[in-house]
């Protein structure tokens, strides 16, 4: 079994996702990395790691406008943080761009 999330783009543009694979279950150990582009308005399963390393460490998304690049990166400091609830907790996760920066925002469907 690996980790599943489904990454939804909200925003109007290209987005360029960095996904930092946790090894095991203790924060700022890295087990790898997995790369994804979504087009706006796209929606997408995303299977990463394997059975020992389920977890994300963070996250960084790109993307350009006008010729500017924008960006964020979310990374856990410590367990049970609110970016590690964030990333680990939620099996959807938004994108969203609000004025020049991104928001992410995570959820679980009922």
């Amino acid at each position: 079994m690996t980790g599943k999330k489904v990454f939804i783009n909200k925003t109007n543009k290209d987005i360029r996702i960095v996904l930092f694979i946790r090894e095991g279950s203790t924060p700022n150990l890295q087990a790898g990395i997995q790369r994804i582009t979504l087009v706006p308005g796209e929606k997408r399963v995303v299977e990463y790691g394997n059975r020992r390393n389920i977890y994300l460490n963070g996250l960084q998304i790109r993307a350009l406008k006008d010729k500017k690049v924008l960006s964020r990166e979310l990374y856990v400091d410590i367990r049970g943080d609110f970016i590690d609830d964030l990333l680990n907790q939620n099996r959807y996760i938004n994108v969203i761009a609000n004025n020049n920066k991104f928001d992410i925002h995570g959820f679980n469907k009922k």
